[in-house]
C-alpha cells in the first residue's frame, strides 16, 4: 500500500508512540460498556511478521490507509462474551471518515445475515453482528477513526486450532470427513447468496458449537450421516440443521453481482498458501479460486499439512508461492484417504476449466464417498 510522504510520516509518528495506542483503545472501549478487555492481536498493515498480514493483494484494490488492525476479546452486558475487530484510519483533509475494509466486511455481514433470517435458510454461513460503530480518536495531535466490530466469541475457536499436530492426531476420519462437508456446505451457500470468500483458510472457520456429540466420538461411529444425525435440532420455529462451522473474515470478499460498488472489487486476493494459479497470473478471482483454497484446506484436514509449502529462508516468497501453486504437481494422498484422491485433483486442478465449476458438483462427490 503506497501512502503520501505526509501520511508515512504519521505512521512513523504512531509506531514510535506504540505504546500510546492501546490505552486509548481500551478507554473507548469502557466507555461503550466493554469490560475484561483483553488486546489478543495488533498489527501494523504494511507488516507481514504473521499470518493476520499475510493476506496478499495482487493489485491493490483499497487505496484508505489503515494504519493499524487489531483483535480485542471482551464482555458486554448485553452481548456476553464477544470479539472485537477493530482498526485505526487516518482522517482524511476534510474531516470526514473513512473505515475502509473493515466498512465492507461489516457490510458483507449485513447481506448475509439477512439472508440468513430467510424462512428456507437451513445453514448459518457466517457470525451475527452484534454491534459496528465507528469512533474519532486523537493520537499525536491528529484526528483518526478507530472502527469496531463486535461478533461473538467462540471458545473453541477456528479449525485451524484443530489442525495444529497434537490437534490433528487425534481427530478421527468421522470429523475429518465431517469438516470437510461442512465447510464445503458453508462455502456452496456462501456462494448461492452471491459472494466469493477470497480468502478460505482454516483460520477463517470457526467452530460455533462441540462439532460431535459425546456418542458420536467413537470409532464406532461409521458414517457421516450418523454425524448429521447429531447436528439436528428438533423445536417448533424451525427444522434447522446446526451449523457447527461459520465463515469469518470477509474483508476481502466479493460480489459476484457486476453492479457491486467498484471500490472493493479485488482482482486476486487471498492468502498465498491458498491463492489459486490464475490469480497469481493476474486473472480475477471466481467460485474457482475459492473452490481451490477450499482443495488446499481437503488435503490439510486429511494429513495435517498444506500441499504446498515454502522455505522460510526464502529470498522471494511470493515468487516461491506462485512457482508452487503453478507448476508443482498436487501430491498424492495415503492409502487411508485415497478415496479422496480424485475430488483433490478435481479442486487443485491447474486450469480453472479443468476445477469444479460449482462448489455443489464438489459436495455431489463427498456425498458418493458415503456410498461407496
Amino acid at each position: 500500500m503506497k501512502n503520501s510522504a505526509s501520511n508515512c510520516s504519521q505512521i512513523q509518528a504512531l509506531q514510535r508512540q506504540s505504546k500510546q495506542l492501546l490505552p486509548e483503545i481500551t478507554a473507548i472501549f469502557l466507555q461503550l460498556d466493554y469490560g475484561q478487555i483483553v488486546h489478543q492481536r495488533i498489527s501494523q498493515q504494511n507488516s507481514s511478521q504473521d499470518e493476520f498480514c499475510q493476506t496478499a493483494t495482487i493489485q491493490q484494490a483499497i487505496t484508505q490507509t489503515v494504519l493499524y488492525q487489531g483483535l480485542t476479546r471482551a464482555r458486554h452486558p448485553s452481548f456476553g462474551a464477544v470479539m472485537i475487530k477493530w482498526q485505526l484510519t487516518l482522517a482524511d483533509s476534510s474531516n470526514s471518515y473513512q473505515a475502509a475494509d473493515l466498512n465492507h466486511e461489516a457490510h458483507v455481514l449485513q447481506a448475509l445475515q439477512i439472508s440468513q433470517q430467510s424462512p428456507t435458510a437451513t445453514l448459518a454461513i457466517a457470525p451475527p453482528t452484534l454491534a459496528y460503530t465507528t469512533s474519532p480518536i486523537n493520537l499525536l495531535q491528529q484526528p483518526y477513526q478507530l472502527s469496531h466490530l463486535v461478533l461473538p466469541f467462540y471458545p473453541l475457536g477456528s479449525l485451524a486450532q484443530q489442525l495444529r499436530s497434537k490437534q490433528h492426531s487425534s481427530l478421527t476420519a468421522v470429523q475429518k470427513q465431517h469438516f470437510i462437508k461442512q465447510a464445503a456446505s458453508i462455502i456452496a451457500a456462501l456462494h448461492k447468496q452471491g459472494w466469493l470468500h477470497n480468502d478460505l483458510k482454516p483460520s477463517n472457520i470457526l467452530l460455533s458449537e462441540p462439532v460431535l456429540k459425546d456418542s458420536f466420538l467413537s470409532n464406532n461411529t461409521n458414517s457421516i450421516s450418523d454425524v448429521n444425525a447429531a447436528n439436528k435440532i428438533n423445536d417448533t420455529n424451525a427444522n434447522r440443521e446446526i451449523a457447527s462451522l461459520l465463515l469469518t473474515d470477509f474483508a476481502l470478499a466479493d460480489s459476484m453481482d457486476n453492479d457491486f460498488s467498484q471500490e472493493h472489487k479485488m482482482s486476486s486476493a487471498g492468502t498465498p498458501a491458498y491463492l489459486a494459479p490464475e490469480c497469481w497470473q493476474g486473472h480475477a478471482a471466481t467460485e474457482q479460486s475459492d473452490i481451490y483454497a477450499f482443495g488446499v484446506m481437503i488435503y490439510e484436514i486429511l494429513t495435517g499439512e498444506r500441499p504446498f509449502n515454502t522455505s522460510k529462508q526464502s529470498g522471494d516468497p511470493m515468487i516461491d508461492w506462485a512457482t508452487q501453486h503453478c507448476q508443482r504437481s498436487i501430491p498424492k494422498l495415503s492409502e487411508a484417504y485415497r478415496c479422496y484422491q480424485f475430488i483433490l485433483d478435481k479442486a487443485l486442478a491447474k486450469q480453472r476449466q479443468r476445477r469444479y465449476e460449482h462448489m455443489q458438483e464438489l459436495i455431489t462427490d463427498l456425498a458418493s464417498l458415503e456410498t461407496s
